[in-house]
This record gives structure tokens, sequence and C-alpha cells, in this order.
């Protein structure tokens, strides 16, 4: 009996040390446009227009951008991470097609990735710092979080973008 209790406890810590440790985090992004501009997203790689990813929001309405599912650590923390600009090197932002905003990401090392911020602006599309996303956590448990993360353009990125 003694031996079943053993082998039993000892299995135990096998299996919780092969148990992966990761959680499951389900991003939701979102873009709001509160101005009364029609804003386009044309997403480069390259220094190509990837054509069959164009969007357009119309003025002053909330869309869903995208969800995706992730796997993190248990002890990470859900950032606003979406397949659109992981698929492009920048996205170039248009207003009504006479002001755009560029916003790029660069590569600092072949690990290691950084937004380079518009040149009047602290935000970016990329940006996974300070209040550029507005995160909302819709339901948490463990091994779970579901989060949605809202960009919003106001009128003053319309005025501080340049001419197109």
């Amino acid at each position: 009996m003694k031996k079943q209790i053993v082998l039993f406890i000892l299995l135990g810590i096998i299996f919780s040390a092969c148990v992966d440790r990761t959680a499951i985090s389900v991003n939701k992004m979102y873009f709001k446009n509160n101005t009364n501009h029609i804003i386009k997203f044309l997403p480069y790689k390259g220094g190509l227009v990837i054509k069959d990813s164009i969007k357009i929001f119309l003025p002053n309405t909330n869309n869903f951008f995208e969800g995706l599912s992730l796997r993190m650590y248990s002890s990470g923390y859900p950032n606003p991470t979406f397949r659109y600009q992981e698929n492009a090197d920048s996205i170039l932002v248009i207003f009504d097609d006479i002001k755009k905003e560029k916003h790029t990401y660069i590569s600092i090392s072949p690990t290691v990735t950084a937004p380079v911020f518009l040149p009047n602006k602290e935000r970016s599309l990329y940006s996974r710092e300070g209040d550029t996303y507005k995160q909302k956590i819709i339901e948490q448990h463990k091994g779970y979080v579901e989060t949605e993360f809202t960009y919003t353009f106001t009128e003053q990125d319309y005025l501080d973008a340049e001419p197109y």
C-alpha cells in the first residue's frame, strides 16, 4: 500500500512537471473612428501595398477589427497584438484621401522590435505602451483571459496628420 501511495505521489509530481504552464489569451481588436472623416488603412510590406488588406472606417463608428487567440505564459499580461500589424512593416493611415499618418515598426535586432512613433505624436498602431489602446478585460479565470483593445482616432489625429 505504501508503495502505491509513493508511486501515486511520484506520478503526480512527474505529471505536474509536464503540464503546459501557458494560458489562452483571446484578444479582440476594435478601432473607433471619433472623427468626421473616412479613415483608410494601407498596409505595406517591403514597400508595396498589401491590396487585399486595405481597411476603411466610416466617420463616427466603432469597428470590430479582428480576434486573435494566443498562448501566453500564465504570469504574462495580454497586450494589443493583432495579425494585421504583424503582416505589415508599416501602415499608412489616410484621412479623406487628403491627410496621412505613417505608422512603422522596425527591428532593433533579429529578436527585438520596437515601434517608431509618429514625428509629432506619442501614439502608434504598433505601440503596446501608454494609453494608446484602451484595454477592457471581458472574462478572466485560471488559464484564460479575454480582452478587448480599442484604438480611438480623434479629430486631433486628423489635425496632426500631414498632407497626402
